[in-house]
């Protein structure tokens, strides 16, 4: 469901990572709902509908959309164009009605999806450096012995290797649309099946696939290294010329297994098989050329050749399995999210947490609605790098639901008088009550005086910055900070940044930048679990 859904934002062109849509949907409490989709959307600030219509109302809705069709549990397709609409979708018989629709943005506020993003644009530019960096060294080293033949063979290894590529990502479960497409087109094709078949393994956790790119990457190293510097390339040949007429029955087995056992083909084997085939009658090509005889069998190179097999096998297998558990963990992660995502079970735990008196007071540096529903109130230092941390997220959650959301920062100041010229607590909100306080960019002024603060985290810098003086006692500002300390001291602070939500100290498992992923539900859930929590207590009371 969410590669339908991924597929339909990259069609608009919205910058969203595929993997962290995945994550965000799949960590959803009502996963594989529609509504885990929706609510998806409105937390990345994807502006969509989802309604229900006739096929004749159909005809209205612009193109791109997504439809949903009553098959089995649900199934969801793609509607990029006119065309798609009478190949794919089989209207009105398995047509539920139901159509989604979102409007295509040009930014996505969300600090996690565009360090995906990053991450992703990262990895991509890393691997086309690698990629491109190996295949200058081997044009290089083939320009020094140019050979036809060694050219096609060369050509045959890269495409051997990037079939033993697209082999493994299908058991690490990484699809690409080309190649599914490709797999599973025609009643008598189906690669999953072949591939996840017992026949497919060779020794326990190392399968066929992991074989089939340790094989091919052993021939790059060997025709593309190896044998255009090295005097002993007639040996090395003989090796690899040796291991292809070895692959042979290896041919014969992969395609009895899939046309007499299970009456199924895989369209990657065939193309693997294709290349050993094509292989095998290169090498004998070059023999006829006279690039190397039968009689040039030496231990060394077939040592040397095993030896690197050995090596890029076993490195084949580490990765996969390291790939692999690291899946298993983010799934495991995914499923757990959806119960800790559950508005329910957070309204639960919050209301058991501590609690504190989060009324705001009549001066209070606040930013947000100050009539917003979700209160957070942090109690932070000024020389605490987590809480510039946290204070950043807490921002972001607020630029997400602007009208839901609203953020009280209380800073630990000693309450005995310093002055301010020294203390830089009494400084800070003795620059916020005269010169920000009451003004008309109240909010905005306040935030950015707090992260400016964060930002230098120097009384002499910030003062250069934000500049004022006053002229002998402030009672205004000595009552602030009393309020201020009293409020730490009541509140038994053990240590900052310390979130209260509505009053109720953040429970331990969850930071406060998760109030993304339930921040609706929550405000629903909240009222519903106060008043249960009432009822207890007159029970327990009674």
């Amino acid at each position: 469901m969410e590669q339908v859904f991924a597929d339909y934002l990259t069609t608009l062109n919205i910058p969203v990572s595929r993997r962290y849509f995945h994550k965000r949907v799949a960590s959803h409490p009502n996963y594989p709902s529609l509504l885990s989709i929706s609510d998806t959307f409105e937390q990345l600030g994807i502006p969509h509908g989802v309604a229900r219509i006739n096929s004749s109302g159909l005809e209205k809705v612009a193109f791109p959309y997504i439809l949903h069709f009553e098959k089995e549990a649900g199934e969801y397709i793609l509607i990029k164009e006119i065309d798609d609409l009478y190949e794919k979708a089989e209207i009105p018989e398995d047509w539920s009605g139901v159509v989604v629709k979102a409007e295509q943005v040009n930014e996505v506020k969300d600090a996690e999806n565009q360090h995906y993003l990053s991450t992703e644009k990262a990895g991509r530019w890393g691997m086309s450096l690698l990629i491109t960096s190996f295949l200058i060294v081997i044009i290089l080293l083939l320009a020094y012995s140019f050979a036809w033949s060694m050219l096609i063979l060369l050509a045959t290894v890269v495409a051997g290797t990037a079939l033993g590529y697209l082999l493994v990502a299908k058991d690490l479960g990484v699809t690409f649309d080309a190649v599914e497409s490709f797999c599973n087109d025609g009643k008598s094709v189906n690669c999953d099946r072949v591939l996840r078949s017992d026949n497919a393994q060779l020794f326990g956790l190392f399968s066929m696939s992991d074989a089939v790119l340790a094989y091919f990457a052993v021939q790059v190293i060997v025709t593309g290294l190896l044998v255009p510097i090295t005097t002993m390339a007639p040996s090395l040949l003989w090796t690899l010329s040796v291991a292809s007429a070895l692959s042979l029955p290896v041919v014969g087995y992969s395609l009895w297994l899939q046309g007499a056992k299970f009456k199924t083909w895989c369209r990657l084997c065939l193309l693997v098989t294709g290349v050993l085939v094509m292989q095998a009658g290169l090498f004998g090509w070059m023999v006829a050329l006279g690039m190397y005889n039968l009689s040039d069998g030496s231990l060394w190179a077939t040592c040397l050749v095993a030896g690197i097999f050995i090596a890029a096998g076993s490195l084949v297998f580490l990765l996969k399995t390291r790939l692999k558990e690291g899946g298993e963990a983010e799934q495991a992660e995914v499923a757990a999210n959806r119960i800790k995502y559950n508005p329910f079970v957070f309204s639960h735990l919050l209301l058991q947490q501590p609690s504190a008196d989060c009324t705001p007071f009549e001066q209070e540096l606040l930013i947000g609605n100050p009539k917003a529903p979700v209160q957070i109130t942090m109690a932070a230092s000024l020389w605490c790098g987590p809480c510039k941390d946290g204070f950043e997220k807490a921002k972001r959650l607020i630029r997400m639901h602007p009208e839901m959301v609203n953020l009280s920062v209380r800073f630990s100041i000693p309450q005995q008088s310093n002055g301010n010229e020294t203390d830089p607590g009494r400084y800070i909100l003795g620059y916020w009550l005269h010169r920000i306080y009451g003004t008309k960019n109240l909010i905005k002024d306040t935030e950015n005086l707090i992260q400016d603060w964060f930002d230098l985290a120097d009384l002499n810098r910030f003062r250069e910055q934000y500049s004022f003086q006053t002229n002998g006692q402030d009672s205004e500002l000595e009552t602030l900070v009393a309020n201020y300390s009293g409020w730490f001291e009541k509140t038994n602070i053990k240590g900052t940044p310390t979130f209260f939500v509505n009053g109720f100290k953040l429970p331990r498992q969850y930071q406060i930048e998760d109030l993304k992923y339930m921040i609706t539900g929550f405000i629903e859930q909240i009222s519903v679990a106060r008043e249960n929590m009432k009822e207890v207590k007159k029970v327990k009371n009674y």
